[in-house]
């Protein structure tokens, strides 16, 4: 999970650790897209505009600096996000016990010592 979560910083590319938690816990993914689409409103709603070509990682985001109306505002409100983003899933995740990459339920393994 490492690797797809430096991948989708880096580059962008969400896609990959979207689709794993929406198979695992389809009610985050919901979560999360409302949380998407809230963040886009604020951005809207504070005039910050900045266009991406691919994928709105930081590549995109320092290649449009120049071009951008605002940007330094997506740091704050992107860190703003995050913190929401933490306590809400972190609250359903142990609440409501859902299932996530990485939080599967233990396998119980015979040990082959015991005769």
């Amino acid at each position: 999970m490492l690797s797809v979560a430096l991948t989708s910083f880096v580059t962008g590319i969400t896609e990959p650790i979207e689709y794993s938690f929406l198979f695992v816990a389809p009610v985050l993914y919901v979560v999360h897209a409302v949380l998407t689409g809230v963040s886009m409103a604020v951005t809207w709603g504070l005039g910050v505009h900045d266009g991406f070509s691919f994928s709105a990682g930081p590549i995109d985001y320092v290649i449009n600096w120049n071009l951008a109306t605002r940007p330094w505002l997506m740091i704050p409100i992107g860190l703003g996000f995050a913190l929401v983003y933490y306590v809400i899933f972190r609250f359903a995740i142990t609440r409501f016990d859902l299932g996530t990459p990485g939080r599967e339920p233990a396998e119980d393994v015979e040990d082959s010592a015991k005769g």
